[in-house]
């Protein structure tokens, strides 16, 4: 089908405890879009391309979700998301899917992938703790050399093949699942902590 657009020219915010699905959708402008309650599920499919681009943000608060579902579409995912409190960000779906958006973590949150590899290509920022949950695969290649924050594995197969956490100081912790550094990866030196917890 044919591809909707929706342009921000001023914040949009989404309220309630239901869920909003975006599909087939070109996003654009400067305004921001708020996820103030309830679930926003991203969902790429139908054979077509979910885009989220302009210069506004996503933001995700209180205890808000936001889900990527990458199916038999593809995402073009370029807005920063802000993720703040205790918001969720999930990755699903059964093929794999890039989402190249800068993501900040400002509160305490769950990172969950399922299903097959999931990419998050984007830089990361900001001084959240950010659990990673789920059976699914899940790839981080960004540059995010300025992550402050502590990023705590409980399950599933993480790779790191970014520049991640170089420059501020903060927490890997390895509580479950398996973590592989590739060729490209690097942790930040002696200010960067890695505890493996049994």
């Amino acid at each position: 089908g044919s591809t909707s657009a929706l342009t921000l020219d001023g914040d949009l915010t989404k309220t309630g405890t239901g869920q909003l699905t975006l599909q087939r959708v070109n996003m654009s402008g400067a305004g921001n879009f708020i996820i103030a309650s309830g679930v926003v599920r991203m969902n790429a499919g139908n054979s077509s391309v979910l885009t989220l681009g302009g210069t506004g943000n996503i933001q995700v608060k209180g205890s808000s979700e936001l889900h990527f579902s990458k199916n038999s579409g593809s995402f073009d995912s370029t807005r920063d998301i802000v993720m703040s409190d205790t918001a969720k960000l999930s990755l699903t779906g059964n093929s794999s899917g890039t989402i190249a958006s800068d993501i900040q973590w400002t509160g305490t949150h769950s990172l969950d992938s399922s299903g097959v590899e999931h990419i998050l290509s984007g830089a990361w920022s900001g001084a959240g703790t950010v659990n990673r949950s789920g059976s699914g695969a899940l790839l981080l290649s960004g540059n995010s050399a300025t992550f402050a924050g502590t990023l705590d594995l409980t399950s599933g197969a993480t790779t790191l093949s970014g520049n991640f956490g170089a420059t501020n100081a903060g927490t890997l912790k390895l509580s479950g699942g398996t973590l592989k550094i590739n060729g490209a990866g690097t942790l930040g030196g002696g200010s960067y902590a890695v505890d493996i917890i049994n």
